[in-house]
């Protein structure tokens, strides 16, 4: 986008994500011309902030497209190195995403920008539920977001199944590139050929995934046998990139590379209200390098919490 093609603050938002590579609140030099620079730099600091493009506009279109009120707002609220917390005051397309009336934006360090949605919010065919912060990549891709719904959305890569489903009112995380980076499943799930449960009380039912859509980590629905070795439902079990399981939690006793190793067991023992109980899974836990040595492996997080 062009300075000379802007008509709304909400294309003053869609410029700098396009043109303020630093993510600083400023233009400058090598992010746009020197000639726009020294046309609308009020301030002579070399730069055009949001209030100066403002400017700008009118200048290059010899009329009054931002009013005087409008760019000595901005300029009020503008804080340095950043554009203002902007209010929208009719529903406005921002790089590409329309956002309802009365959203509130501010342009976030990661080089796009945050939304508080004030009404649900359907962008690329995923709803986000109204009253909560959306994160908006430069691209016009969701960061992070609340479903507003159970949500089907296609694995990244994966023309044979149809999905996963993610749990409503939950925080989703996305990929610059679109793609499911963490959420919550809001079922039992089959992906690359395993179960995954979205149980709340199973880790919360995470599932995480690397870039090409292969999964992370994430918890066994059911015993899974891998590699010869069986590894425990309602355990944690983490992959390296290119599929290999890194670090998993063993259903059954085994002897693996000559070395005898112990099955874990989950413990039960109620909190001190005795509304809950909270659930351990202790021993069992092995790691696996890329090399394929076993060793064995401790961590915090076997511990779980069911409902009584």
């Amino acid at each position: 986008m062009q300075i000379s093609k802007v008509r709304t603050i909400g294309e003053i938002y869609g410029l700098f994500l396009e043109k303020d590579s630093n993510h600083n609140g400023r233009l400058e030099q090598g992010e746009i011309s020197v000639a726009e620079i020294r046309s609308s730099d009020g301030n002579a600091d070399g730069s055009l902030s949001a209030w100066e493009v403002m400017t700008a506009v009118n200048k290059i279109n010899q009329k009054q497209i931002f009013t005087a009120d409008k760019i000595e707002e901005t300029k009020k609220n503008e804080k340095s190195g950043s554009l203002p917390v902007l209010t929208l005051e009719a529903e406005t397309v921002i790089g590409g995403v329309t956002l309802p009336a009365g959203t509130k934006v501010s342009f976030e360090e990661f080089g796009g920008y945050a939304a508080a949605i004030t009404s649900d919010t359907t962008i690329k065919g995923v709803k986000y539920q109204a009253g909560t912060r959306l994160e908006i990549y430069a691209n016009g891709s969701v960061r992070c977001g609340t479903l507003a719904e159970n949500t089907l959305i296609k694995l990244a890569g994966n023309t044979f199944v149809r999905g996963v489903r993610y749990k409503a009112r939950t925080v989703i995380e996305y990929y610059p590139n679109g793609k499911v980076k963490k959420g919550k499943l809001s079922g039992e799930s089959a992906v690359d050929g395993l179960r995954f449960t979205g149980n709340e009380e199973i880790g919360s039912g995470l599932i995480s995934f690397y870039e090409d859509g292969r999964v992370e980590r994430g918890y066994l629905a059911r015993d899974t046998k891998l590699g010869g070795i069986t590894f425990g439902r309602n355990t944690l079990i983490e992959f390296y990139p290119d599929g290999k399981v890194h670090i998993g939690r063993l259903r059954k006793s085994a002897n693996i590379q000559g070395k005898q190793y112990q099955a874990g067991e989950f413990r039960y023992r109620p909190n001190l209200f005795g509304l809950n109980y909270e659930m351990e899974f202790v021993g069992g836990e092995i790691e696996i390098s890329e090399q394929g040595e076993v060793k064995p492996y401790k961590t915090l997080e076997g511990t779980m919490f069911f409902a009584r």
